[in-house]
């Protein structure tokens, strides 16, 4: 595919910043911040996949220090092989791409876990804080559970998931109470003020957890246990975003709340170290104001996409 930039899809990293309203502080703030970014299985080309992605979008080359690529127990070798049969380069290279375009100034922190296993998932999120990041991108998901919660529990550090992209379902980990849970959108270029308009994607998962109590900080009605999906961001593929994977054929299209998350994530590396005390807490004492775009219907929280998708770094 041909790289369209100016609010054309496939959406650049440009297009991004300026639909969530970062484009100037994604300039000047996050200069060494660690976002972290879970995956499965090897990549060898992500540093040169990335440079790519980088280059073209006028982002700054990300030079020694700023991309580490770990193991599942936080070492640098031995990595895991890639995997054939489950390829997960592609969503890593996305992922890659997703924090630089939102923030280009972070340093990157790419787990790569031995498998898709839970576990193996959980033991990388958990070397993703031990190595400091400040926040972490859990881009996957699967049918919930209440196996690793504590996994995913890590005051002081943003832990993002994907809702998933099975409309009406909840997930693990996204359902456990410590992690900011993202749901996704379809984003269009507009003629409004901001420039843009966003609906909720209807294939985005949501819905009320079967494990997780309701959080004393969740104030809507609806769910008797813990209402999903926190905030959102684009995932629609209809209206997706551009990534770089040598090994696919190079430039690609690509949505699903993996990208939503990942996109959150690096958004709590541009904001306060008090929003990451208690990340989705934070983000639902913050929910009825200005801090975010509403999307759906009504005025106030919305199943599949929460609070709405971001306006700026105040929600982060």
């Amino acid at each position: 595919m041909r790289v369209a930039c100016n609010r054309a899809v496939a959406y650049c990293a440009s297009d991004l910043e300026a639909a969530y309203g970062v484009t100037q502080i994604a300039k000047t703030s996050g200069k060494g911040a660690l976002v972290a970014i879970v995956g499965a299985y090897g990549y060898p080309n992500a540093a040169s996949d990335l440079a790519v992605y980088r280059k073209t979008m006028g982002l700054p080359p990300c030079a020694t220090g700023c991309l580490q690529v770990v193991n599942q127990s936080g070492r640098s070798r031995p990595l895991p092989k890639p995997n054939s049969s489950d390829d997960w380069r592609l969503e890593q290279a996305l992922d890659l791409d997703m924090v630089s375009a939102i923030c280009p100034n972070c340093r990157i922190l790419l787990v790569q876990s031995n498998g898709d296993k839970n576990s193996d998932l959980a033991l990388g999120a958990n070397a993703a804080v031990a190595l400091g990041a400040v926040s972490v991108a859990n881009p996957y998901s699967s049918k919930e559970d209440d196996f690793g919660q504590g996994a995913y529990r890590h005051p002081g550090h943003a832990i993002t998931a994907s809702a998933g992209n099975e409309a009406g379902v909840t997930a693990s980990p996204c359902s456990y109470s410590g992690v900011v849970c993202v749901g996704g959108t379809s984003l269009l270029a507009a003629s409004s003020k901001r420039g843009w308009n966003e609906r909720p994607w209807g294939s985005g998962g949501s819905g009320c957890s079967a494990y997780v109590s309701k959080p004393a900080w969740q104030r809507v009605k609806g769910c008797a246990t813990r209402n999903e999906v926190d905030v959102a961001a684009v995932a629609d593929p209809a209206t997706g975003v551009a990534a770089y994977g040598s090994f696919a054929g190079g430039w690609q299209q690509m949505g699903g709340t993996s990208t939503a998350a990942t996109i959150v994530a690096a958004l709590f590396a541009l904001g306060s170290n008090a929003a990451r005390a208690n990340a989705p807490q934070w983000i639902w004492r913050h929910g009825p104001g200005a801090a975010y775009h509403h999307v759906g219907s009504g005025s106030g929280y919305d199943r599949e996409s929460g609070w709405g998708t971001p306006a700026g770094v105040t929600g982060f």
